[in-house]
């Protein structure tokens, strides 16, 4: 049995559909990091997305009910995937007179307070090579607040070339970036969900894959480079199988552990067991250490 929402929200996009036992909203509690998506529970398509579309441009997505032959949900794929046992396909056609937006919440629809968050942090990956200008745009959605949207900020702005086809890149947008295009935004403490939508026109069907999407806190972040950084710690240093360069190291709570160069693809520090962010002039990854 489905019920239906109403968000007072005074967005287009104010009518969900969610199962009832996802009901009623939650807040999540402030942390170094809130997963809005790491993997999804049916096989066929994340429950907690929704599409619209208006022709004639299109998004390819699945219906709740198999028997339906259209729907409103993102697909989902076994692979590639960055983690877990899933990523989210988002398969598009922005057309020239057309529209299409999709919705990307938390399990069971919870509500996120990002006050204290300061990335946006997530990965793509594209089956082909595909030019940035062809990516969409992206928007925060508050529960309440008028408005409730934020203002919309392109994807290519944070990927520095175009992608490589079957390559994973780390997308890091900084919270401000979003809060900075609509300073009449203000419920940064009740925010819902994230919108990918239409942005060039080009009418050709393009495909992203994207996983592991977390609202983080942390310091040292390089926003604008977003090629993979591989990195593992033994014997007392941070090892880099694609690195050569200046390096910062932070604790979970942003302090600063060590910063230097990374010589011949290491640097020499001591850690204790903890999540530290390493953070170079290429990216940023993290590693834990149980």
């Amino acid at each position: 049995m489905k019920r239906i929402i109403f968000t007072l929200c005074m967005s287009i996009f104010s009518l969900s559909f969610v199962n009832a036992r996802q009901i009623p909203w939650g807040y999540m509690a402030p942390g170094d990091s809130l997963v809005l998506f790491h993997d999804s529970s049916d096989p066929r398509f994340y429950d907690q997305s929704v599409v619209t579309q208006t022709a004639p441009s299109t998004v390819v997505t699945e219906a709740f009910d198999p028997a339906r032959t259209n729907g409103d949900k993102l697909p989902v794929a076994a692979t590639p995937v960055k983690g877990g046992a899933n990523a989210l396909k988002l398969q598009w056609n922005s057309a020239p007179g057309g529209a299409w937006k999709a919705l990307i919440a938390s399990v069971k629809w919870q509500t996120f307070d990002l006050t204290t968050m300061s990335h946006l942090r997530f990965w793509i990956n594209s089956p082909t090579v595909l030019d940035t200008t062809e990516l969409p745009v992206l928007y925060l959605e508050a529960v309440t607040g008028i408005p409730c949207l934020t203002g919309k900020i392109r994807l290519a702005d944070y990927v520095k070339t175009g992608l490589t086809a079957n390559t994973w890149t780390q997308i890091n947008i900084p919270l401000t970036d979003f809060w900075a295009k609509d300073l009449l935004f203000q419920t940064k403490d009740a925010i819902k969900d994230l919108f990918f939508s239409q942005n060039g026109m080009d009418n050709t069907l393009h495909t992203l894959y994207l996983d592991e999407f977390t609202f983080v806190k942390t310091t040292g972040i390089n926003v604008h480079e977003t090629n993979e950084l591989n990195a593992y710690y033994a014997n007392g240093e941070i090892h880099f199988t694609n690195y050569t360069g200046h390096v910062k190291v932070f604790d979970l709570i942003g302090r600063l552990i060590t910063e230097g160069d990374a010589l011949n693809g290491s640097i020499s520090v001591y850690l204790e067991k903890g999540i530290y962010t390493v953070s170079t002039t290429m990216n940023s990854t993290r590693i834990e250490l149980p």
